[in-house]
């Protein structure tokens, strides 16, 4: 029966090869869905999860049949579908909004989801002087788009990064405008706060340069990077290099506050490169330094606790482990291990080799994984160098790909076909 599939599918109609294998394999037993699965490996086409599969899923109902899918398309405009038929038939969904949506073609800066795949957030790219970026944020469950059309001529700019809290319930965003930081709850999309003026966000003193490249060097530089703590009840932000010193480390503003309230815990001056990690408590804080040199700070007081040699001068991307004592750190080539707490280090520590260079980790129970690019290709390789998903994209940077908080499937973006899909790294269940 699969070779009929297969064969039907490779001659061009794939979509109602896929809806048969679909239909096929609802209430087989575990053990025949999971030999299904093993066949499928080689399927010449897109297996997508159906929405009738995507509904079971939401209502916490895993059945083995799932893993036969790898994606769901969580959303695409209509206008942009060739055969919206085929496309309702095969993916289906709530009905959407096509009237209020991002401008893709504007470009997308930076994407987040959140774990269970409801919510997708992006921020738009800004367009020269005439047009700023802009933040959406999208719920599957409804097919609507929201924005925060109130933020006023403060929003000058665009979403440098963007990440939801590990529950879902908050949004917050680095900006390059005069708001450095902005946290939203995401039902209703209701701004909670906005990073001020006060003297923990100020960066002018960083803006040193010859200030050419610089708005004013009393308005300091824009963050570009947010981030949670493990259990969501803070948030890291890190001010952005200044122009053209990018893969460098030179000081940037580090700021750690309450998620909720925007209360500053923690707020120091470092050279950085890339951004900052928060452990799962939110105690410990650790980025990348001068020569690929990792160093974990205490947020309590912002004292520098140890610092960490690697063998990856360009690394700029790191995620601590849910111990909370070993931390992952990527950079040009290669992904390294490292432990920062007392006792013996993991047996795995070391440099693992990649193809590309690392553009995120995440850390689950389960697994480490790291996003790779190297030229339009990106793969998600694991702890132990499988590569579990490869795609291609059309740009490069945050706005790309995303994990989810939970790291089971990574969102990618196209924003030519306004495609946003979620990949699942672990199965459809």
């Amino acid at each position: 029966m699969i070779e009929q599939w297969v064969a039907m599918a490779g001659e061009g109609d794939e979509t109602r090869a896929w809806q048969e294998v679909t239909r096929f394999a609802e209430d087989l037993p575990e053990e025949q869905a999971e030999e299904l699965a093993a066949e499928l490996a080689g399927w010449p086409g897109r297996r997508p999860m159906p929405y009738r599969w995507w509904q079971e899923r939401h209502r916490g109902e895993r059945h083995p049949w799932h893993r036969l899918a790898d994606h769901r398309v969580v959303y695409v405009d209509p206008e942009m579908l060739d055969d919206p038929d085929a496309y309702e038939e095969c993916d289906g969904g709530p009905p959407v909004d096509g009237e209020r949506q991002p401008d893709f073609a504007s470009g997308i800066d930076a994407l987040a989801v959140n774990s269970d795949l409801r919510r997708v957030a992006l921020a738009t790219a800004a367009q020269g002087n005439h047009e700023c970026g802009e933040i959406w944020l999208f719920d599957a469950e409804t097919g609507t788009w929201d924005c925060d059309d109130d933020l006023g001529d403060e929003w000058i700019g665009a979403g440098g990064d963007i990440a939801f809290s590990p529950d879902g319930a908050l949004l917050a965003v680095a900006s390059t405008t005069n708001l450095p930081v902005l946290v939203w709850r995401t039902d209703g999309m209701v701004r909670l706060w906005a990073a001020g003026d006060a003297a923990a966000w100020r960066t002018g003193d960083l803006a040193t340069d010859d200030g050419e490249y610089l708005r004013d060097a009393a308005d300091g530089l824009p963050f570009s990077h947010i981030g949670f703590s493990g259990d969501g009840r803070l948030l890291v932000a890190v001010s952005a290099p200044l122009p053209l010193h990018e893969e460098e480390a030179e000081d940037r503003r580090i700021v750690v506050a309450v998620a909720e309230t925007g209360e500053v815990v923690c707020a120091m001056t470092a050279p950085v490169r890339g951004g900052a990690v928060l452990d799962r408590s939110g105690r410990r804080l650790a980025h990348v330094g001068d020569g690929g040199e990792v160093l974990v700070h205490d947020v309590a007081t912002g004292a520098l606790l140890t610092r960490h040699r690697t063998g990856l001068p360009t690394a700029r991307t790191l995620v601590f482990a849910p111990d909370g004592e070993t931390i992952a750190v990527g950079g040009e080539g290669a992904v390294e291990v490292i432990r920062t707490g007392a006792g013996p280090g993991p047996e795995d520590a070391g440099p693992r080799t990649i193809e590309g260079t690392c553009q995120a980790l995440h850390w689950s129970p389960d697994t480490l994984r790291a996003l790779v690019a190297e030229g339009d290709r990106l793969t998600v390789v694991d702890a132990a160098g499988r590569a579990v998903w490869t795609g291609e994209t059309t740009q490069s940077g945050p706005g790309t790909a995303a994990f989810t908080p939970d790291g089971r499937a990574l969102l990618t973006v196209d924003d030519d076909t306004t495609e946003v899909i979620a990949w699942f790294l672990d199965g459809g269940e």
